[in-house]
């Protein structure tokens, strides 16, 4: 478990999380690397070790170099930055909203997120909707108000102030 309290993120993960100077790597899944250097790192140092290099060498552009099954969340202290992240095929879900203060809470589950907010979010007649219709909530949307899923393939830039989304 890793938990971080800034500003901008609070989390917890289940999977390899470490922290590499002023910035925290999390990821959890089975990942792929499409660069030899990165698997590299990857089987010497694990995969955060491995993350924390491909944000250091891609930046944003770091899901080009990543595949498989895997959710990952980048915090840099210095830039005040927070990337959250899921795979191509949205097999690591990753659901999220905003908390007090602004602070971004995810989790893997609607549920999860829902009991790190301060009471009881309310339920989203659109979902209800779309679950009794579709026998599903689609993403973004889902059964909880301002809980979201992130979409498959896609990373959610948090600078505290904005929130990007990258496909």
């Amino acid at each position: 478990a890793c938990l971080v309290d800034a500003p901008v993120a609070a989390a917890v993960v289940d999977g390899d999380c470490r922290m590499h100077g002023d910035v925290l790597s999390a990821i959890s899944g089975n990942v792929d690397w499409l660069n030899v250097e990165l698997a590299d790192v990857q089987m010497k140092s694990g995969p955060s070790a491995a993350l924390y290099q491909a944000y250091q060498q891609y930046g944003e552009q770091l899901l080009d170099v990543i595949g498989g099954r895997f959710a990952f969340f980048l915090w840099d202290k210095r830039r005040q930055t927070a990337l959250l992240a899921c795979d191509r095929l949205g097999q690591m879900p990753v659901y999220w909203a905003k908390g007090p203060g602004q602070t971004l809470l995810f989790g893997q589950t609607a549920t999860a997120v829902a009991r790190m907010l301060p009471g009881r979010p309310a339920i989203s007649s659109q979902g209800i909707y779309n679950y009794l219709y579709f026998h599903m909530v689609p993403g973004p949307g889902t059964i909880f108000e301002g809980i979201n899923k992130l979409m498959a393939g896609h990373m959610l830039l948090e600078t505290g102030r904005d929130a990007l989304f990258l496909a």
